[in-house]
């Protein structure tokens, strides 16, 4: 192991003399403001160290002392193995030097996305709204399904079963519910309904009432617990009013659970909580610790369709410790792209229970089916997609 020292103005002239002088491979030990005594040399002191002799000699830009033991500085006397040191530094440099190429070298084309239906596929779901890594799996899934025969030539016939089991293949990676199922039949249910602000919470929940309530003839109680929004508690007692249902509003989770103790005897009990934001999760801890508490009431995190993908899973995990049974989307008519919808429901595994496209209650709800989820994004899939 060798050690040198460099004096000289910028320490970028240092690197460059001690690189031209001892090789490529020289590493700095460490660099500093060169004492007073030493200024006349350069402002900068930078040590280097190398395995080998010096490479070749060179009119010198800066000023180099060698290192000996007198004058060494304290740090280049404690015992190092800078063998290794230098080894682990190299290998490191040529991984690094490795991705840098991966990264700037175009991708390598696949079988599957050389030919175009394949290819506008691929674009088409990237632009309703479904992530890199979602497209790949897909469509390396319906590749190995295909065949490599079918690449070179693709008949009408191909395309057709091309699109088929896209559908397939999407339709295999989501899931559906449906925590009223008009087909449940006698006992009580209670769903509570969770979200950020501005989700449609309440409108949903009031569409639920009336389709699943008032129409079905069930006995329904609606209680709200969201008293952080300005004029929600009596927004809710009117839809319940027009409804001719009866309303609870409570503050607290101890609260809550008297309430729903106190209505047991109906068959239908909804549940309305507060908008929470990523800032008010803390908020939500007391809440979400009470509805996980209770094996009886089911919860469904409301989420805008409209939302980004990357921001509909960050929601979703921002409500994990409510431990959501389904998704459910509104505001499906504020956007042209639903493909975030899947991407969400594929990458959360969470099943969709309803869909929401408008403001008329109940008209604008519907129970969700695999069907319909994927002809939102795709227009072959009504014809190829078997109902959910």
């Amino acid at each position: 192991m060798k050690l040198k020292t460099y004096y000289a103005d910028t320490v970028e002239s240092a690197v460059e003399q001690a690189r031209e002088e001892l090789g490529p491979e020289t590493m700095i030990v460490y660099s500093r403001k060169a004492d007073k005594a030493m200024r006349h040399l350069g402002q900068y002191e930078v040590v280097f160290a190398t395995e080998e002799a010096p490479a070749r000699a060179t009119a010198p830009q800066a000023s180099p002392v060698e290192s000996a033991p007198q004058t060494a500085p304290a740090e280049a006397q404690v015992p190092i193995p800078w063998g290794s040191f230098l080894q682990e530094i190299a290998e490191l440099r040529r991984q690094v030097e490795r991705m840098a190429g991966a990264i700037h070298r175009p991708a390598p084309v696949t079988p599957a996305l050389q030919n175009p239906e394949i290819r506008r596929i691929s674009m088409l779901l990237a632009e309703e709204g479904f992530q890199g890594d979602v497209i790949d799996q897909l469509l390396q899934r319906v590749q190995s399904k295909m065949g490599e025969r079918t690449f070179e030539r693709y008949s009408q016939a191909d395309v057709a079963r091309l699109q088929e089991l896209v559908t397939e293949e999407i339709e295999s990676s989501i899931s559906v519910t449906d925590p009223l199922d008009r087909s449940s039949g006698e006992g009580r249910r209670i769903i509570a309904l969770v979200g950020p602000p501005g989700a449609g919470k309440t409108t949903t929940l009031a569409k639920l009432a009336a389709t699943y309530g008032f129409r079905a003839r069930r006995p329904t109680q609606i209680l709200s617990i969201d008293t952080m929004r300005i004029a929600a508690v009596e927004q809710m007692r009117t839809y319940a009013a027009i409804l001719g249902f009866g309303f609870t509003a409570v503050e607290t989770p101890w609260a809550l659970g008297q309430a729903i103790q106190e209505h047991e005897n109906k068959s239908l009990i909804l549940i309305d909580t507060p908008g929470y934001s990523s800032r008010d999760m803390q908020e939500a801890e007391l809440l979400a610790d009470y509805l996980c508490s209770r094996d009886d009431i089911d919860v469904n995190l409301v989420l805008p369709a409209s939302m980004k993908p990357a921001d509909l899973l960050r929601a979703v995990d921002r409500f994990r410790m409510f431990r959501p049974n389904g998704l459910i989307f509104t505001q499906l008519d504020e956007t042209d792209s639903h493909g975030s919808i899947l991407n969400t429901c594929i990458r959360t595994g969470l099943p969709v229970a309803y869909l929401s496209g408008g403001p008329a209650v109940p008209e604008d709800l519907e129970p969700a089916t695999k069907r319909r989820l994927v002809g939102l994004v795709l227009d072959f899939g009504a014809s190829a997609a078997v109902a959910a």
